[in-house]
């Protein structure tokens, strides 16, 4: 047993085995092991992060951290211009810092921006089919934001979470393109 940031850890299971953790008091909770059939996330596709400035934005990550631009795009349905920046590339798919400027002060990114200032605003979770996680997460009683999938970034098919039922972060799920 050990204990790191809080969170007591007993003698790890088997790959496979089921974990128990515990959390200062909150009930042990069972999740299965990495790789499980049953783990509806493949992998963090993106952190979306809210910024003023696109182009001073991309250049301080590009110098920075060393990240390179792959995709740059205007969403007008979500009144954001983006830009997706590499981080590692992996199967079954790469791992991205999303920067979105807003076009419209009005847009979800424009409104966060006016109420936070820059910085996180989602997280991108990827699965294998947007649609049955869909689905899925709906049966857990999870509010849905899109109900059907729309059209995000490098032609993904995306859909969103509502904040309050994901402990406050807004989550969206990315079925990428396969390629």
């Amino acid at each position: 047993m050990f204990c790191n940031n809080n969170v007591i850890l007993r003698q790890m299971p088997p790959r496979g085995a089921v974990r128990v953790w515990q959390h200062r008091g909150i009930p042990a909770r069972h999740t299965r092991e990495r790789g499980s059939e049953s783990a509806m996330f493949t992998r963090i596709d993106h952190v979306g992060i809210a910024v003023r400035d696109l182009d001073k934005a991309i250049t301080w990550y590009e110098t920075t951290f060393g990240l390179t631009v792959t995709a740059t795009e205007t969403n007008e349905e979500q009144g954001v211009r983006e830009a997706m920046l590499l981080v590692a590339d992996a199967a079954p798919g790469g791992s991205y810092v999303q920067l979105l400027e807003p076009i419209r002060a009005d847009s979800p990114v424009g409104k966060f921006l006016a109420r936070n200032g820059e910085g996180v605003h989602h997280i991108g979770y990827g699965v294998n089919d947007v649609e049955k996680a869909l689905a899925a997460i709906a049966e857990q009683g999870v509010r849905l934001v899109d109900k059907r999938p729309r059209h995000g970034s490098m032609g993904a098919s995306i859909a969103f979470l509502h904040p309050k039922d994901t402990g406050g972060v807004l989550t969206e799920l990315v079925q990428a393109v396969k390629h």
